[in-house]
């Protein structure tokens, strides 16, 4: 199976604070997809922006289309949420108003992206227009490699889910509508890091298997909330019966 992962960070806007977590997500996710754990992908697989325009955005969107089966897109940086007008007719959708800062002066809906082949989105900012930062000395994140036959073993494990998964798009959002989402410098976004975390020790259990998404947000999402109280992560996978996979117990 032919993939693609689109990885985007905003960390250092002007006139705002700098988020050095959100340039730690792109690290992180480099190091955690080409793991055992992650899926085996390879590096040509992936594709590391920092403070692109829409247009980059949308032309890397098409290219995965014309060429791949699956696309993960993660973006870290800042975000808020537009207020909706209450007298609008028919309301606009939560992506919609699910609004991205990807440079100095352009910024993205979550309804833009939208991919006509499977895919998973994280967007790890926040969803009101004030940002409130928060740190925590945490642990770092680990990552484990291990023999070349398990390599092939994830990368099959991991096509296979999603061939088997129905099309469509699944979001993970960071936090609630008007909350914000915190970020360590050393750790890097608080849901980037849950997610990955939890990728990890669910790899490390169980038998041989793709672990879907959905398994991976409930443990994260817990993760998240010991750290941060009042940042709820939300997910939204469509009406569907099996999901995406995020890791893999080879």
């Amino acid at each position: 199976m032919k993939r693609r992962a689109i990885l985007i960070e905003a960390a250092n806007l002007k006139g705002q604070t700098p988020l050095p977590g959100a340039e730690v997500d792109l690290k992180n996710y480099q190091r955690y997809l080409c793991s055992i754990e992650g899926g085996n992908w390879y590096q040509t697989e992936i594709v590391a922006l920092t403070k692109p325009s829409k247009r980059t955005i949308l032309e890397q969107i098409r290219a995965a289309e014309s060429e791949a089966e699956y696309l993960f897109l993660a973006f870290s940086g800042h975000g808020y949420t537009k207020k909706a007008n209450p007298y609008a007719f028919p309301q606009p959708t939560i992506n919609q108003l699910t609004m991205l800062c990807i440079n100095d002066t352009e910024e993205m809906s979550l309804a833009e992206i939208n991919p006509s082949i499977k895919n998973f989105i994280i967007a790890d900012s926040c969803r009101t227009i004030e940002l409130v930062q928060k740190s925590m000395t945490t642990e770092a994140l680990q990552a484990s490699y291990r023999f070349a036959d398990s390599e092939q073993s994830a990368r099959a494990l991991f096509d296979n889910a999603v061939t088997n998964a129905e099309a469509g798009q699944i979001i993970a959002y960071s936090c609630g509508i008007n909350e914000s989402a915190g970020e360590d410098k050393n750790r890097g976004g608080y849901f980037s890091a849950a997610m990955m975390e939890a990728g990890i020790d669910q790899a490390t259990q169980g038998v041989q298997r793709a672990i879907p998404v959905s398994d991976v947000f409930a443990q994260a999402k817990l993760i998240v909330k010991r750290q941060a109280a009042q940042q709820n992560p939300e997910y939204s996978p469509g009406r569907r019966i099996r999901h995406f996979p995020f890791a893999v117990k080879a």
